[in-house]
């Protein structure tokens, strides 16, 4: 019975979740951007025991010449902390990574671009809301990530 409510858990997040980056992409193209990958996923390196650790960006456009990496947050309910609250340190490093790989693979190494974070509500018995936190944090070379939106 529990591995059963479990299962259910997992399916509803899922869900909510690719319903959350559907609206996030129909959001960033409503801005005039093209949403031109989604779910990117990569190798990024391996962990302590050697085993291949691979990284995700939830949806990659392009905006007036700059690539944006976006990572959307879903909920179904707005909580105590921020949804974006959600983006910790250890999540934009692997977005940061992540970022790396797909700018070297597409030799696009000289490409202004940016990270974002679009956060989704989804109550059940209303409209969605939904908030684009442009440059959410920065990536200097040779600088440690420092978040750079500040929730207000």
């Amino acid at each position: 019975m529990l591995l059963q409510s479990t299962k259910t858990l997992a399916d509803h997040s899922s869900e909510l979740g690719r319903k959350g980056e559907e609206i996030a992409r129909l959001h960033l193209e409503s801005l005039g951007m093209q949403v031109v990958m989604a779910n990117f996923t990569a190798p990024i390196g391996r962990n302590r025991n050697g085993a291949e650790v691979r990284g995700e960006i939830d949806l990659i456009a392009l905006d007036d010449g700059s690539l944006r990496f976006v990572e959307v947050k879903t909920r179904a309910a707005e909580g105590l902390m921020p949804t974006e609250s959600a983006v910790t340190a250890a999540k934009r490093r692997r977005i940061t990574q992540t970022a790396r790989v797909y700018l070297r693979i597409f030799g696009l190494r000289t490409r202004l671009f940016g990270f974002d974070v679009v956060t989704v509500i989804l109550p059940a018995r209303d409209l969605p809301s939904v908030s684009y936190l442009r440059d959410f944090w920065r990536r200097e070379r040779g600088s440690r990530i420092r978040p750079h939106h500040q929730p207000g």
